[in-house]
C-alpha cells in the first residue's frame, strides 16, 4: 500500500498555467521586449523552474536580459497568483480521503518556497505534511535533493512512496529518487510514449489516485 505521497504542484495538484502567463507577457512588457505568449506556449516553459522559464520566455534576448526579466517577473506572479488558480476538479476531496486513509502528503515543486506555501495554504489547507519549494542555494528538480531531505527528515520508507507529477521532469525526479511515477495526464506535461511508458501508473482525473490505495 503507497502511504506516503510526493506531489508536484503546478499542472499536477493546481492549475496554475493562467497566471504565470500573464506575469511573463507583463514582465516582457515592463522590458518593452516584442514577445508575448499564449497559454499552450507558456505550459512549455513551466516545468524546471523560474530561471528555465525566464531563458525559454527571452529567446534572443536572453543573454541581455535575464536577470531583469526574473526581477520584473517574481514580484509580478506573486501578486497575480492568486487571481486565476485553483486546484483541479475533485483534487481537494481526493486530498482529503488519501489523508483520512493515514497516507502522508507532501508537495516537492520548482515554484519558489514562500509562493507554494502561500498558494498551498489558501486552495488546500490542513492537507500536507510539508511543503517544499524552490529555495535558492539548493538543486531544483529534477534533483532529488528536496525529496532526500523530506525522507530523512519524517523517516519515510521509500519502499511505500510514490511521485505524483505532469511531465518529464517530474519523471527525472522520481527516477532519480528511486521512486515510482504516477502521471497525470491533465497536466502541462508532453504526453510522449516514452514518458507516459516508464510512468508506473496514468491518472486521467485527481481522484483516480485512490485506485493505487
Amino acid at each position: 500500500m503507497n502511504k506516503t505521497f510526493f506531489f508536484d504542484l503546478d499542472g499536477t495538484l493546481m492549475d496554475t498555467l493562467p497566471d504565470i502567463k500573464d506575469a511573463v507577457n507583463d514582465a516582457l512588457k515592463e522590458l518593452s521586449l516584442p514577445l508575448c505568449y499564449e497559454l499552450n506556449e507558456v505550459k512549455t516553459f513551466i516545468g524546471r523552474g523560474a530561471e528555465v522559464l525566464a531563458h525559454k520566455a527571452l529567446k534572443e534576448y536572453d543573454e541581455q536580459y535575464f536577470s531583469s526579466f526574473l526581477k520584473a517577473y517574481y514580484p509580478l506572479y506573486h501578486s497575480y497568483q492568486g487571481r486565476n488558480t485553483y486546484p483541479y476538479k475533485g483534487m481537494k476531496e481526493t486530498l482529503e480521503v488519501l489523508k483520512n486513509q493515514g497516507c502522508s502528503l507532501f508537495v516537492v515543486t520548482n515554484k519558489p518556497d514562500a509562493f507554494a506555501k502561500e498558494l498551498i495554504a489558501r486552495h488546500l489547507p490542513n492537507l500536507f505534511l510539508d511543503v517544499q519549494g524552490y529555495v535558492d542555494g539548493y538543486p531544483p528538480k529534477p534533483d532529488p535533493w528536496f525529496i532526500s531531505s523530506l525522507v530523512k527528515k519524517y523517516k519515510i520508507q521509500k519502499k511505500d512512496a510514490v511521485f505524483v507529477g505532469d511531465s518529464l521532469p517530474d519523471l527525472e525526479t522520481a527516477e532519480r529518487a528511486n521512486l515510482p511515477l504516477i502521471l497525470c495526464s491533465y497536466g502541462y506535461g508532453e504526453y510522449t510514449s516514452s514518458l507516459c511508458a516508464r510512468a508506473s501508473k496514468i491518472i486521467k482525473t485527481p481522484n483516480e489516485l485512490l485506485g493505487v490505495l
